[in-house]
């Protein structure tokens, strides 16, 4: 918990679940962070008994909220990811989205694999260069494109 003691523009937040950690097909809700040396480091793993948001919600707020206790202050995420189910969406903008700079990234894997699966091969090259430029980019400008 005390690993995301960091300034809110040095780290993403990572939210994803997964059905393989346990025999019953429970969801487990990993929580994590990156930091800009693209090291993840994870901060809870919580089992819930599903991906809905009525659920999902609860359950990071609470988690919010002990980090609060934790710490005394209250946890400002700048940057949070998610894969591209809409319940986990709703969920970090309804938890984290009170920061009027915060910004909810989909997972890369998931904007290639739409990429792949919707472009003709020629398109698709083109894309998928561009979108790797911006993936590396070490800001928001270093990929903007020189006319």
């Amino acid at each position: 918990m005390l690993r995301l003691m960091r300034p809110p523009a040095s780290l993403i937040l990572h939210v994803d679940a997964t059905y393989k950690l346990n025999d019953r097909g429970y969801p487990a809700i990993v929580v994590g962070i990156s930091d800009c040396s693209r090291g993840f480091h994870l901060v809870s793993i919580l089992i819930v008994s599903g991906e809905t948001q009525d659920i999902v919600q609860p359950t990071l707020m609470a988690l919010r909220r002990l980090y609060s206790v934790l710490t005394g202050h209250d946890r400002v995420v700048q940057y949070a990811m998610a894969d591209a189910a809409q319940a986990q969406y709703n969920v970090t903008n309804a938890v984290f989205g009170n920061n009027p700079h915060f910004t909810s990234l989909m997972c890369f894997f998931y904007v290639m694999k739409r990429v792949y699966r919707a472009f003709p091969s020629d398109t698709k090259a083109i894309i998928v260069r561009d979108l790797y430029d911006m993936h590396f980019a070490r800001s928001h400008c270093s990929g903007a494109a020189v006319a």
